[in-house]
């Protein structure tokens, strides 16, 4: 995953979604368009701690 360059992503087919806010906060949202919660799979996990990581590096 290449360094995050926009402040909104989604994962998970939207149903994750990831937001970077004046550079000092991490906004995060996971829940399904039913309200259940969100399963990932590994591979899923992996890169939203990769994306997560990326926007921590931005609020320092």
């Amino acid at each position: 995953m290449s360094p995050p360059e926009n402040d909104y992503f989604e994962l998970s087919n939207g149903d994750i979604q990831v937001s970077l806010h004046d550079e000092t906060a991490i906004h995060l949202r996971a829940i399904t368009k039913h309200n259940d919660p969100v399963e990932l799979s590994s591979e899923e996990v992996l890169d939203l701690i990769a994306l997560l990581s990326k926007l921590v590096e931005r609020t320092n």
